[in-house]
């Protein structure tokens, strides 16, 4: 009984007179696993079977006597148990130690994990295709008009994290265009921050697929994110590569919040879900050698390379100074109008 199966309590239905030929059923509840479940003494013989129920298998109908409670508790909770929440999340080595715990936990929080890049989940959240998700820090602060920010995880840090590099051919007084990966917005606002009062005012922009050395045969510079980080610095013939979250580092000594986890104002989160989400930094750093030794496998680093990112470059709670830097980024975004508002944070609650 490993998959849900569709249980149909069908009133004074005689499987023999009507052939096994659909029917409208009296009550249609979706069971997963329940029917194992039932109560010692809820199977029983009736009077007749003008009284009887009959429960469908498989497209077969099984004659099956149940005591009036085991029903009347298996239509209630088909009419008030809640379809799961969509949870967006991004599946790059980042993200982790937060998704592996809060894919097991998931389902019992009342969430239905949905995995995309960054860009499309903002887009998808958007859309209202998504609940709630993992998405840039930028989309939330340039929607906070429809979303609320979810306490407790993030994916943060401070200084070098190797995963938001600026590769250029030459030095930035030559840069006269720059590819931007299609993936992620925030690491773009934040290159814009950092570098429009350095960069040539002729400077163009354009978003492409992440493919590094197309990038760079196109452009003079280009950005790149996630994982692709990597092999940037380890096969960068020559280029000079300057990372984003350090160069912020220095600058502000803050803090960079690269993605939140937002929900659509009109979603509610139950006290298990704020929870689980909450919890997951804590339960990813009690799975890292696990998890550690599942992305080694999975990505083909050092083992030292993926630790030391893991442990040591991301930071997975929003916490004081992560709020801080966040903080901080919005106001810079206002400043060069970036954002039209400087909008409050705004925080999910039950």
């Amino acid at each position: 009984m490993g998959s849900p199966i569709p249980v149909f309590f069908c009133a004074g239905l005689r499987p023999e007179a009507k052939g096994l030929c659909p029917a409208v059923p009296a009550m249609a509840v979706e069971l997963t696993k329940k029917f194992s479940l039932l109560p010692p003494g809820a199977t029983r013989r009736a009077a007749s079977e003008e009284n009887g129920l009959y429960l469908g298998l498989g497209g077969t109908f099984r004659r099956c006597f149940l005591d009036p409670a085991w029903i009347a508790l298996a239509f209630l909770s088909h009419r008030v148990m809640p379809s799961p929440l969509k949870f967006g999340f991004h599946d790059f080595l980042n993200a982790q130690p937060l998704l592996v715990p809060l894919e097991k936990t998931a389902r019992e929080a009342g969430f239905e994990i949905v995995k995309d890049v960054p860009a499309r989940l903002a887009d998808r959240l958007h859309a209202g295709e998504l609940d709630l998700a993992m998405i840039p820090s930028i989309e939330y602060l340039s929607h906070t008009d429809r979303y609320r920010l979810v306490p407790g995880a993030c994916i943060a840090s401070r200084g070098a994290v190797d995963t938001v590099l600026l590769v250029m051919r030459g030095g930035v007084e030559s840069v006269r265009t720059v590819a931007l990966d299609e993936r992620s917005r925030t690491s773009a606002t934040l290159l814009r921050i950092l570098f429009e009062d350095v960069f040539p005012p002729e400077v163009q922009y354009s978003r492409t697929h992440p493919d590094l050395a197309h990038m760079m045969r196109t452009c003079d510079a280009a950005l790149v994110i996630g994982d692709q980080g990597f092999s940037a610095r380890a096969n960068n013939e020559g280029w000079t590569v300057i990372d984003l979250s350090q160069r912020w580092w220095e600058q502000t000594g803050c803090a960079f919040v690269h993605a939140v986890v937002a929900v659509r104002r009109e979603v509610k989160l139950t006290p298990e879900g704020l929870e689980v989400i909450a919890d997951a930094p804590a339960q990813g750093r009690a799975a890292m050698d696990a998890i550690v030794g599942d992305q080694v496998e999975k990505t083909g680093l050092e083992e030292s390379v993926v630790r030391d990112y893991l442990e040591n470059k991301i930071l997975y709670t929003l916490g004081e100074e992560e709020v801080a830097g966040l903080t901080l980024f919005r106001d810079l975004c206002f400043q060069k109008n970036i954002l039209n508002v400087r909008p409050e944070l705004e925080w999910a609650s039950l």
